[in-house]
């Protein structure tokens, strides 16, 4: 059973809830990467703050409603 009602329930929630992160790769929530030897020096690094700054932006906008609204409707043939 669900504690809040879907409509209440984003998914960025269900992510933090299952202690996932959004980010593409670990420096960007500043974590090393073993394969990544330009973790001080990155010029990517300001481009995966912005990926990651808009996938949240994607989860955040979408609830778990929406989702099984989506399902049912093509379940459902629509």
């Amino acid at each position: 059973m669900l504690a809040r009602d879907p409509k209440s329930i984003r998914l960025k929630d269900i992510i933090n809830a299952a202690g996932e992160s959004t980010a593409p790769v670990m420096c960007v929530v500043n974590k090393r990467d073993r394969y990544c030897a330009g973790f001080s020096l990155c010029p990517m690094k300001h481009h995966w703050k912005e990926l990651k700054k808009r996938i949240d932006g994607f989860f955040d906008e979408y609830t778990l409603a929406d989702i099984c609204e989506e399902s049912s409707i093509q379940t459902q043939g629509g």
